[in-house]
């Protein structure tokens, strides 16, 4: 992994594409539920494409905190009023910050299709590119994991999860130097590639 101070690059992100993953992202959950032979093949096909347009990037720090009641000091630096988030991070000194994405390709591509009418294709090029987000998420998590297995994390939780607002994404973005892999946040709190997560992970046992 690349370093910087205190802030650290992951290096071996992959953000690998699961069949099952894009199918479940538009709407197939049930196993029973058969996947049209034309749907098959071009969820296939994009997962193709996904492969090769996909830039997957991340970053990561890690910053202690102090919890008063509802709100977490996020070591000085950032303030989170969250009822949830505080007791998801409860017993916890230190936050794991991490963004990834999946990198803006798939946005240009689904505005491609759009122009060509193509909307059915455009929705499932648009879960090919969640679905590499989501897997560059958990496989971020699974390296921070790794790094420190005697210590107890929680699972990640993100801005615009339960009562953690997303306009808070601006200022954890900010804290990461996002801008350092092309991740910004736009004035609704959204980031931008699109195809991008943002969370924290509380750490426990340290």
């Amino acid at each position: 992994m690349m370093t910087h101070p205190e802030i650290h690059i992951f290096s071996n992100l992959q953000g690998e594409i699961g069949f099952n993953d894009v199918a479940h992202l538009l709407g197939y959950r049930k196993r029973n539920i058969e996947i049209p032979d034309r749907i098959k093949s071009i969820i296939e096909e994009e997962i193709k494409i996904g492969g090769q347009i996909k830039r997957p990037k991340g970053i990561w720090r890690r910053l202690p905190i102090n919890i008063f009641g509802r709100e977490i000091d996020i070591a000085g630096k950032m303030r989170v009023h969250s009822e949830k988030l505080s007791s998801w991070v409860e017993g916890c000194n230190a936050l794991y910050l991490f963004a990834v994405t999946a990198g803006p390709l798939f946005k240009e591509r689904v505005g491609e299709l759009l122009k060509l009418e193509n909307v059915s294709r455009a929705m499932i090029t648009d879960a090919v590119g969640s679905a590499c987000a989501e897997s560059c998420a958990q496989q971020a998590n699974h390296l921070l994991k790794q790094m420190n297995p005697d210590l107890k994390l929680t699972k990640r939780y993100s801005p615009g999860y339960g009562d953690w607002d997303v306009m808070q994404n601006r200022e954890l973005i900010a804290l990461l130097q996002g801008d350092r892999i092309g991740i910004t946040v736009n004035e609704s709190g959204l980031m931008q590639p699109e195809k991008s997560v943002s969370a924290v992970i509380g750490i426990r046992g340290d």
